[in-house]
């Protein structure tokens, strides 16, 4: 575990988000931290998250990669450990305990908070994308990273603004590759893609991006809910969706609404792409769209 050394696990998570107080019991938290723990290593991979626990068990810990990968860990883990102390859960039942001082906060409060640590763990997430993007030497790159065409969040962002959210890049990148694959190289041979991979910086490329973009962000409409993105990206997706109220999702006609004008620029992409791919030229000008036919050529069947 990458807290509680000397057990002072409470202070410890105190220091690194303010949100847990250090005169709290660890042990109150301690299974939300593993919890969470496997959560950020099926993000980020297990090769850091074992870089920092080993590095945070010696005795001269590399606290940059300590603090980089414990961060989004204890900002996950707070946000779950926060939601089930609304209530106390007593042999005789659940309570709730409020002394004189203190007040129930209203539905919407305890919402617009968990959304908030919502954000808090994506800006960590994407910081610790940040550490490990300027540790490459070590990492190295995945599989899904070295095939994209969509290498760096600036390219993401000249299509579609994400606030430079390392977090979405790396949400998003799966489904880049999986839209070249599907769909990409259905129309691209492979002479096509290399020409596109070795001039990054051309038009073919550009547009090649473009529309793997927009199909990949009709894809995570279709398939995600918008509270895996932060609050400006989901913004986005449906401009009336505050993230504030939990019961209040974006419409399903606010969603249609963002689809159906996302669909239509992704086409439009295709379009202009293939006609790049084509250098202009028209493959079925030559093509009979009608047969030839002889107007006394009249046959049918009455039976």
């Amino acid at each position: 575990m990458l807290f509680n050394k000397n057990n002072n696990g409470s202070q410890e998570l105190y220091e690194l988000t303010g949100l847990f107080y250090a005169s709290n019991s660890f042990q109150t938290i301690a299974a939300e931290i593993e919890a969470a723990t496997a959560v950020v290593a099926s993000n980020v991979g297990n090769d850091i998250i074992a870089d920092a626990q080993a590095s945070y068990a010696g005795d001269a810990p590399d606290m940059e990669l300590v603090n980089a990968v414990r961060t989004p860990i204890a900002c996950l883990a707070i946000g779950n450990w926060a939601k089930q102390n609304l209530l106390s859960h007593e042999d005789t039942g659940r309570k709730m305990k409020v002394d004189e001082n203190e007040r129930v906060p209203f539905e919407w409060m305890i919402d617009r908070d968990d959304r908030e640590l919502r954000e808090k763990y994506y800006r960590a997430l994407s910081a610790l994308w940040a550490y490990i993007d300027a540790h490459r030497d070590v990492y190295g790159v995945t599989l899904e990273e070295s095939e994209s065409l969509v290498q760096t969040v600036d390219e993401l962002e000249k299509v579609v603004p994400v606030e430079r959210s390392l977090y979405c890049f790396h949400l998003l990148l799966p489904l880049f590759v999986e839209v070249q694959r599907t769909k990409l190289e259905k129309f691209a041979d492979a002479s096509r893609m290399a020409e596109i991979r070795a001039d990054r910086d051309g038009n073919l490329a550009w547009h090649a991006r473009r529309y793997v973009i927009l199909e990949a962000l009709c894809l995570a409409v279709r398939r995600w809910s918008l509270t895996v993105f932060p609050l400006m990206v989901a913004r986005r997706f449906a401009p009336s969706y505050q993230g504030n109220n939990e019961h209040a999702k974006a419409t399903l006609q606010e969603m249609e609404w963002y689809l159906q004008g996302l669909t239509a620029d992704a086409a439009t992409a295709r379009t202009e792409l293939q006609e790049l791919l084509s250098d202009g030229v028209n493959g079925w000008a030559d093509v009979k769209l009608v047969p030839d036919n002889d107007r006394r050529n009249k046959f049918f069947n009455a039976g």
